[in-house]
């Protein structure tokens, strides 16, 4: 790959709340030389900031933008709008010349290793820029891991280059083995602290649980789990939040503990932060565009209040009211048929109201409309609703690892070793009963097949629309059966707008909304984009299938 240079600009205002303000009163710079910056603490304080800063929207891997519709690309999701790119990586028709979307970009790696080049010039407490020194390795590392999973092979980059220095992918073995070494020796240099402690910064926690991820995902078993409960033992410095709903609105950022690492926005911001009226409902003082529609795919897999699965019988489940006696997290990530939502009763099937003070007015929330929930659901998680005064400025923060995920990881690498045991039931306990399930029966999943069934539903609707899905799919190989087909609407039906209440015609049914074609040939990569491989000159050859 070709690699530009590229500037490090400091910004007015972090979006991430690393430092203190007095660090941000600097004198303007269009670019950061070698020869007069990395001098002191200011400065070095200022280059890892541009480390943790969002490259723009759409462009970063921790964006929001980025985590809200990866899902979009799988069965959780369908993307309405062809432009945000992802509905054509979820149906196969991206190519390398039309790639959808293109994160294979090394803006961050460069970032980071000018930081780590540079900062042993500068004056500073020994122990504070090693810790620095490890955050940069932990964000570089946690780019990698990223593009990694999109793109397969890699060129390892551990210094800055030069315009025209082109560097062959190394093999994914590779880039694996390189991303666990460099999160275990970053972790040793990191403090053991929340998010809030941290102010943001990288911790101990953070680093292990990556390395714990990226051990399971590649079928290391023993170091996933050593990584996962070490982390699980610092239990009081994380914490599960106790309102699975709560624990994604704004407004409780800075009372939770179970964000082990987090993109953070600046609220109120005025660009970049337009994901939120993009993916809330169309109203009267939100403008939302409804632009990624939740399928009936993923709602099915959430279980009945019980602990079963809605296939199973539970006289709790009724499928005229289907929505109700559900997994609480069903109704706090998706806004379905009947629910209130921001002055109406959210009704995706009827053409006009015919109740309430709308009645005679078009109904926007129709899935044929242009900006409507053509799956009859919409994503919940992340929102309130706003007033329009937020409108395009409503910035919001998403968590890229939480605490939740290191008990899922600790399970399901004990399932796959075989161990069946109590300290495995009791990490997925762990999350269920905070989202108000029952704990699991441990005579009905007493196999390893159904215990690997469960944690990878629990998995799925947890992490749902939280840019995990993707990545699941590709290291349990079920794209055949989950990426081929169709992706169907809710059941179609009655809301009524004074009450809310569903009611099911004989016969009503589902509806396809899009049919996907899943291309085993392609690993589950995306394509490389062709100006990289046209700047390399023949050096980076194009992934398979494409």
């Amino acid at each position: 790959m070709k690699k530009r240079n590229y500037l490090i600009y400091p910004l007015a205002v972090m979006a991430l709340h690393a430092c203190s303000t007095k660090d941000l009163d600097v004198t303007p710079k269009n670019e950061l030389s070698t020869g007069t910056f990395w001098k002191t603490e200011q400065d070095a304080t200022m280059g890892l900031t541009a480390c943790y800063n969002n490259l723009g929207q759409w462009d970063d891997p921790n964006d929001y933008w980025y985590v809200t519709f990866l899902d979009g690309a799988t069965d959780n999701a369908y993307s309405r709008d062809g432009w945000m790119g992802m509905q054509a990586i979820g149906n196969g028709t991206n190519t390398a010349s039309s790639p959808g979307r293109d994160y294979y970009k090394f803006t961050k790696v460069r970032r980071c290793n000018l930081f780590i080049e540079n900062i042993d010039q500068v004056t500073m407490d020994e122990t504070k820029k090693k810790k620095y020194k490890a955050e940069a390795r932990f964000l570089r590392a946690y780019n990698y891991f990223v593009m990694q999973q999109l793109y397969g092979k890699l060129p390892i980059i551990e210094k800055t280059l030069g315009s025209d220095q082109v560097l062959p992918r190394n093999t994914e073995e590779e880039v694996i083995a390189w991303m666990i070494k460099e999160l275990g020796e970053a972790a040793a240099d990191l403090p053991v602290q929340n998010y809030l402690e941290s102010a943001g910064h990288v911790t101990k926690g953070a680093a292990l649980a990556l390395k714990a991820r990226i051990e399971l995902f590649n079928k290391k078993w023993d170091d996933a789990i050593a990584d996962a409960k070490t982390v699980m033992n610092m239990e009081g410095t994380f914490e599960l939040y106790k309102d699975y709903r709560g624990l994604f609105l704004t407004g409780n950022k800075l009372s939770q503990k179970e964000w082990l690492y987090a993109q953070q926005n600046a609220p109120n911001a005025t660009s970049g932060t337009a994901a939120y009226p993009v993916l809330v409902p169309y109203g009267d003082l939100t403008d939302g565009w409804a632009s990624m529609n939740i399928t009936d795919n993923l709602v099915q897999a959430y279980e009945v209040i019980d602990g079963t699965t809605i296939d199973e019988g539970s006289p709790l489940y009724d499928p005229n009211n289907p929505y109700k006696n559900r997994d609480p997290r069903l109704n706090q990530t998706v806004i379905c048929p009947g629910e209130w939502w921001d002055d109406r009763y959210f009704d995706p099937w009827k053409k006009f109201y015919t109740e309430g003070t709308r009645k005679g007015q078009q109904n926007l929330d129709l899935w044929s409309d242009w900006r409507g929930a053509r799956t009859g659901y919409l994503l919940k998680k992340y929102f309130d609703p706003i007033t329009s005064d937020q409108n395009n400025k409503a910035g919001f923060d998403v968590p890229l690892i939480r605490f939740a995920e290191v008990f899922l990881i600790y399970a399901e690498a004990k399932i796959e070793k075989g161990e069946l045991d109590n300290d495995m039931y009791s990490a997925i306990d762990k999350v269920r009963t905070r989202a108000g399930l029952p704990n699991t029966d441990r005579a009905k999943y007493s196999s390893q097949e159904k215990c690997r069934a469960l944690v990878r539903r629990e998995r799925r609707v947890e992490f749902a629309m939280e840019g995990l899905r993707l990545y699941d799919i590709r290291r349990w190989d079920i794209g055949k059966q989950v990426l081929d087909g169709a992706l169907i609407t809710a059941r179609e039906c009655t809301v009524n707008g004074e009450t809310g209440k569903l009611t099911f015609d004989n016969g009503a049914k589902t509806y396809p909304v899009e049919t996907r074609v899943f291309h085993a040939d392609r690993k589950y990569l995306w394509p490389l984009p062709q100006a990289e491989l046209d700047a390399s000159k023949g050096a980076i050859k194009q992934n398979d299938g494409y």
